[in-house]
């Protein structure tokens, strides 16, 4: 009896060590799961229904992507790069299933998963969850992503069309790579106030201000200059369109000499309204060149840093982006 117990269980091991072979180790595209048609759903056919995305790592990488009205928000505070969203919503919309993987190649990406996995998830309005699944690293060929949804453990690979690469690097940035880099991204239409001031050349400082449909302006230095005056409607929306987009050259939040810089004077300060609700103000410091006061060509100013409030954000930006805001009092044909 016992003989027979051992060779039934040796048997049962026999059997036991085929069936895995079968399954989880032979080249082919058997899966380690059912491969249930939820599992590899992943598009989002109703995109415009996306309300927020959380992005999480467990190396600590949390990002909250929410949409306000036509814009979209980085952790409640910075506006989002319109064009890193729009590349996340078109990858969200058109993955496409490329394959199943082998299963020895399954079990390879579960276990980069664990480790090192993006963890993506879609809200509508209401905060429902419309998506929730993990992202991976480039497939063996380097023609897909591998993908996981939450609540499964089979992995598949995926891409978008027309698109080379890893899916994940679309997901996987840091705060300051999802920030939109505009110092003004406005309606001018909806601007109600404006003033700019040069504090080193006063007499050019003014303050713009609309009325209905009409403009005026009036000198902010100069006391000996009477009440407002009219100017052409024409000439104050075509200067104001001129801050619906200045986009910087990059951000310096890092720069260890920032609170100096701010102890400098000025060249200008930008205050601008929108309504009653909206308040921005930029302040723009001159950078010099460093052999500034030879007297040559390069003496000129090309950039600035740029302090953006409520944002509290530094950044340089280009004089040639700039200049055309650079106008004075008199630039404006007073009536």
């Amino acid at each position: 009896m016992k003989k027979n117990t051992l060779a039934l269980f040796g048997l049962v091991l026999i059997l036991g060590g085929l069936v895995y072979y079968f399954q989880f180790m032979k080249d082919s595209t058997t899966s380690i799961s059912d491969d249930s048609a939820w599992q590899r759903d992943f598009a989002i056919k109703n995109i415009d229904d996306v309300q927020t995305v959380m992005i999480n790592k467990l190396s600590g990488l949390s990002i909250k992507l929410t949409r306000k009205g036509d814009v979209w928000e980085v952790n409640d505070k910075y506006m989002v790069n319109p064009k890193a969203i729009k590349s996340l919503l078109n990858t969200a919309e058109n993955l496409e299933l490329q394959r199943t993987p082998i299963a020895k190649e399954a079990e390879n990406i579960i276990e980069y998963m664990n480790r090192n996995g993006i963890h993506v998830r879609y809200f509508d309005a209401e905060g429902q969850v419309m998506k929730s699944y993990f992202l991976g690293d480039a497939d063996l060929e380097g023609t897909g992503t591998s993908i996981v949804m939450e609540g499964s453990n089979q992995p598949y690979i995926v891409n978008v069309p027309y698109f080379e690469g890893i899916l994940s690097f679309r997901f996987g940035r840091p705060v300051k790579e999802w920030r939109d880099k505009a110092v003004f991204r406005l309606d001018s239409e909806q601007i109600t106030k404006l003033s700019i001031d040069y504090p080193k050349q006063k007499s050019n400082s003014f303050e713009l201000n609309r009325e209905g449909n009409d403009f005026y302006i009036n000198k902010i230095y100069d006391f000996t200059e009477v009440g407002k005056k009219k100017v052409s409607p024409n000439q104050a929306i075509d200067y104001l369109e001129g801050f619906e987009e200045i986009i910087a050259e990059g951000l310096e939040n890092e720069y260890t000499k920032k609170d100096s810089i701010m102890n400098q004077v000025p060249f200008c300060i930008m205050n601008l309204e929108l309504g009653d609700e909206i308040k921005q103000t930029v302040t723009l410091y001159e950078i010099q060149r460093k052999n500034a006061g030879s007297g040559s060509e390069s003496d000129k100013v090309f950039r600035f840093f740029c302090w953006n409030e409520p944002a509290d954000d530094l950044s340089v930006v280009q004089l040639g982006v700039f200049q055309p805001l650079f106008r004075s009092y008199d630039y404006f044909s007073v009536k």
